[in-house]
């Protein structure tokens, strides 16, 4: 069992399961750690509480799907990669905190929010959505190879050969090269960054994006 530092698990475990052949884990993966749905969980299912479940089954979780998940499975593949280390956390921990609070946790707010986002009209007459115009800026990364040599290493059955370890540094390199461009190319893009402002500007978003 994982738990954060500083804390002590009792008892409780929390199994979800996805019953919808729709949805992909990687983008419930997403969704399920953003700031929005930190809030919901800690304010209208725990009620602020830790230790209240007990023999009790949620039926229903309030997991909104968009028509396209890319953009959120490509969020949780990046992560998920730059999470594998204690050293890709510390040396690119600003592109952690980029593509989990500057990008995810505001496609998830504009996931529940869209109708009332649409009706202030902050959208720009280019873009739809934010999902949207994330599309052409948004890369798959070399997650698949990787994750299936960097799994192996764990593996003392399946140790990884000379050959193997310079593909793993390879891919790794070649991933960490992607995400660097794509911070790049996203930040220096005005509309991505005023329609972002606007989003976690909005009242209710804020309120969330703010929540201890």
């Amino acid at each position: 069992m994982l738990k954060p530092a500083g804390t002590l698990p009792d008892g409780t475990s929390i199994v979800l399961t996805i019953k919808h052949t729709n949805i992909n884990k990687k983008f419930a993966l997403a969704v399920l750690n953003s700031a929005p749905l930190n809030y919901i969980t800690c304010r209208y299912i725990l009620s602020y509480g830790v230790r209240i479940f007990r023999n009790y089954m949620f039926e229903l979780l309030p997991l909104q799907i968009p028509k396209s998940q890319r953009n959120f499975i490509l969020l949780a593949e990046y992560l998920l990669f730059l999470n594998s280390s204690k050293e890709l956390r510390s040396n690119y921990a600003s592109l952690i905190t980029f593509f989990d609070k500057k990008l995810l946790d505001p496609l998830v707010c504009e996931l529940y929010f869209q109708k009332k986002l649409q009706k202030e009209s902050i959208y720009p007459p280019t873009a739809s959505s934010l999902n949207s115009l994330l599309h052409q800026y948004l890369h798959p990364i070399h997650f698949s190879q990787w994750y299936k040599l960097y799994s192996q290493r764990f593996t003392p059955q399946k140790k990884l050969n000379k050959t193997q370890k310079r593909k793993l540094e390879e891919y790794t390199s070649t991933n960490i090269q992607t995400l660097e461009q794509i911070y790049k190319n996203v930040v220096t893009n005005e509309q991505i960054e005023d329609l972002i402002k606007k989003i976690t500007r909005h009242p209710w978003c804020k309120r969330i994006l703010t929540f201890q």
